[in-house]
């Protein structure tokens, strides 16, 4: 996370991992997110890509045994409605449209998948700059 402003933060996520669990070989994941939140408002982007095997997806013949990369894309605002108090309660809202190959068409449709969602979101309060600031001047003036 970094401090762009006084009460403004970007934060970065690259997450990747690896499935072994399949007949189908080793499959690949990763998400990339970015967050920027200022004061109680907050922005973010994510992209998450999943290669899900057709046993997983539940298919059928010769697409069973193929792997197929799955993609979302999100964005998202959230707005705090109590924040820095222990707790941070907020009201979102975000959109996603999730692809895939082509050659799922007959199994899932043409069309994009897509969702459009309101949530509440209750998360433990980070600590404040001024916050910290303040906690080192208290114990630098003790040692005075």
């Amino acid at each position: 996370m970094r401090a762009c402003a006084r009460n403004s933060h970007w934060s970065n996520t690259f997450a990747w991992g690896q499935n072994n669990d399949t007949g189908e070989g080793k499959t690949q994941s990763f998400l990339i997110e970015s967050n920027y939140q200022r004061g109680r408002n907050a922005v973010y982007a994510r992209w998450e890509r999943v290669e899900k095997s057709g046993h997983e997806l539940v298919l059928t013949g010769a697409d069973e045994s193929r792997v197929f990369p799955v993609s979302g894309y999100t964005i998202g605002y959230v707005r705090d409605l109590s924040h820095g108090n222990g707790i941070d309660i907020g009201l979102g809202t975000q959109f996603t449209i999730n692809d895939r190959p082509d050659s799922l068409d007959r199994y899932y449709g043409e069309n994009l998948g897509y969702t459009f969602e309101f949530f509440l979101r209750i998360r433990p309060s980070l600590h404040s700059h001024a916050a910290q600031e303040h906690s080192m001047h208290a114990v630098a003036g003790m040692e005075k």
